[in-house]
């Protein structure tokens, strides 16, 4: 039988034994709150859910960290160590240490009958979160290409003496949002990445008595290496176009202390 997860008394548990001493930023507590809320508790006697993969987290729309137990306590001890950066970086860490990245895999073994289902269906979720996020990685490229055009625009009528020091503001703010979010997926792949090797590198065949299902073990295999490659491809560029954000990101912040100082 398993065992309900016990995610209010795990952030209770971590809040006092760390004392009052502790401040943390609101904004940081706004985003463990909201992740808190994304969280399916089970009720009293109800047994828990088999736990999200790290690639269904990844083909989600929406790009806040994976949550889960593991992910808030981490990220409260990443608080302590480094800041909201570091609350960010435990909480990647928290989202595999809850079950392990391992143990996830193991519990998500007991939905299938066979080793090989168990692939298949990792299979399928790999390919959603591969072709989700290239149609979302070819909306941030042209989104860049727009902010570079509209940039060029709020330059150009600064130089004509408009007061463009609102506007500037407002899309340097937008900016920061994505590029925040950019580095929350970045932790989304990474988990992926290392959940697909967990279940590469420790695939069961022991119960693969025939040399035909030994062959297809090896393919769904060879399949989802692929997977993860495509999966670090797109991580890649990732990181190239949060890059050319803050390229932009830095252009704005320059424009803005040039109209505050005109206009301010």
């Amino acid at each position: 039988m398993k065992k309900p997860i016990t995610l209010i008394t795990m952030v209770i548990g971590v809040s006092f034994s760390m004392g009052s001493s502790t401040a943390f930023s609101e904004s940081w507590f706004d985003k463990a709150t909201k992740a808190l809320k994304d969280v399916q508790m089970p009720s009293v006697g109800e047994e828990s859910t088999t736990p999200k993969s790290p690639l269904e987290e990844l083909a989600t729309d929406d790009i806040l960290i994976s949550t889960g137990t593991g992910a808030v306590v981490g990220g409260v001890l990443g608080y302590i160590k480094g800041g909201e950066k570091g609350a960010y970086i435990g909480a990647a860490l928290g989202a595999l240490g809850g079950f392990a990245v391992g143990n996830i895999a193991a519990e998500r073994r007991k939905d299938y009958a066979t080793e090989s289902d168990f692939l298949d269906a990792e299979i399928a979720s790999a390919n959603t979160a591969v072709s989700t996020k290239e149609a979302q990685l070819a909306q941030l490229d042209a989104q860049i290409v727009s902010n570079k055009r509209e940039i060029t625009g709020l330059e150009q009528r600064f130089y004509r003496n408009e007061n463009i020091l609102e506007e500037a503001q407002d899309k340097y703010e937008e900016i920061s949002a994505q590029i925040d979010e950019n580095e929350e997926t970045q932790i989304k792949y990474q988990n992926s990445i290392e959940y697909l090797d967990s279940i590469v590198n420790k695939q069961n065949t022991e119960s693969a008595a025939q040399k035909s299902e030994i062959a297809k073990l090896e393919s769904q295999r060879a399949s989802l290496i692929q997977k993860r490659s495509e999966l670090t491809n797109q991580y890649a560029k990732l990181n190239g176009l949060n890059e050319k954000l803050k390229v932009e990101q830095n252009r704005l912040s320059a424009l803005i202390a040039k109209a505050k100082t005109k206009h301010g």
